[in-house]
This record gives C-alpha cells, structure tokens and sequence, in this order.
C-alpha cells in the first residue's frame, strides 16, 4: 500500500510539474511575441525619429537660406522628435522588461523540472 501510495504522490507530481512547465512554456512564448513585436516598433521609431530628424535639418538649412526662421514649426518639429525618442526608449524599456521577464521564466520552469 505504501509503495501505491508513494507512486501515486510521484505521479501526481510530475503531471503538476509537467502542467507548471507547459504555462511557463505559454508564457515565453507569449513574452517572445511581445518581444518581436515590440523590436518593430522599436525599428519604426528609430526610422520615424530619423525622418524627423532629415526633415528638421532640411527644413531649418532651407528658412536660413530664405533668411527666415521659423522658430515655431522647428520647435514643433523638435518636440515631435523628443517625443518620439521618449516613446522609444519608454518600448526599449518594455522589451528588456520583457526579456528579463522571460529569462526569469526560463529559470523558473528549468528548477521546476530539476
């Protein structure tokens, strides 16, 4: 009886830890998703900021060439740039979050199956 009952304990353990290791599993996956979708952004961004960036330089070469500057559309530029930049570090943030979050998960699930 007491060797059922020891392997029944065992058995049910595993199916706990198996059931533990499957959501782990699920939940990297789905930080992984974040994780990429989050990198596009990012790259978006990145992209944004730099035609941001060409349009105020342009923009400010071409009024100093007219002898006008038009301070307010460079600042309204400049502060859609600094925007930007906020939004892009704030995902930057998200997706090391992310994959410490992750790599915390892994950790998890590795000592549950040790």
């Amino acid at each position: 009886a007491d060797c059922n009952s020891l392997k029944q304990q065992l058995e049910d353990r595993l199916k706990k830890e198996k059931s533990c290791a499957k959501e782990h599993r699920r939940e990297l996956d789905n930080l992984s998703m974040m994780n990429d979708e989050n990198k596009g952004t990012c790259k978006e961004l990145r992209k944004r900021v730099k035609e941001l960036e060409n349009e105020l330089m342009k923009e400010t070469k071409a009024k100093k060439e007219q002898g006008e500057a038009d301070k307010k559309d460079r600042d309204i530029l400049h502060m859609e740039i600094q925007n930007l930049k906020k939004k892009l570090v704030a995902t930057e943030e998200e997706v090391a979050a992310a994959m410490r979050s992750s790599v915390e998960s892994a950790a998890m699930t590795s000592q549950h199956q040790a």
